[in-house]
């Protein structure tokens, strides 16, 4: 309707073109794979060369909430199979061939940055930096929504590597 072509489905399962798409949106996808950076190998290859490569909610695991809270940080799950810092995802995307232009970190803009959300964290962090423990049957102190737990990488394919995101 727009001029806008959007593809849809299981991204490594799907037969695209090479250097076809403007735009590859991974949102809440690239930690829940098993083979995270062919995903990334084939965005370079589908991307255009004055492509964006956009990684959506991907989880921080060298968040705040993640150092204080360890095992009791309510992102690590079993379903997620890999876990990236800002330092890890850039060298990774690296290696797939973009280069990181900007990495947000998207809480002040959710519906968790409010006085209780930020209230609860607070006295469950002093709660787990006092070793005091979570209930009798489950003994970790779990985190809230916090501030840089979870990241937006935007990338450009590494010889385009003069762009900006804003």
């Amino acid at each position: 309707q727009h001029g806008i072509e959007i593809e849809q489905g299981r991204f490594e399962a799907m037969d695209l073109p090479h250097k076809h798409f403007d735009v590859v949106m991974m949102k809440y996808v690239l930690d829940h794979m098993e083979t995270p950076f062919a995903a990334l190998q084939k965005a370079r290859a589908v991307i255009a060369d004055d492509g964006i490569l956009c990684l959506a909610d991907l989880i921080n695991v060298n968040s705040i909430a993640a150092k204080i809270f360890k095992d009791g940080h309510r992102l690590f799950h079993p379903m997620h199979f890999t876990y990236f810092s800002p330092k890890t995802v850039t060298d990774w995307v690296a290696r797939a061939g973009f280069q990181v232009v900007r990495i947000d970190y998207p809480f002040l803009r959710t519906p968790y940055f409010n006085l209780s959300n930020l209230t609860t964290f607070a006295s469950r962090a002093v709660r787990k930096l006092m070793n005091f423990s979570g209930s009798k049957t489950d003994p970790r102190v779990y985190s809230t929504a916090f501030y840089g737990s979870m990241m937006d990488v935007w990338a450009v394919p590494a010889k385009a590597s003069g762009r900006t995101c804003r």
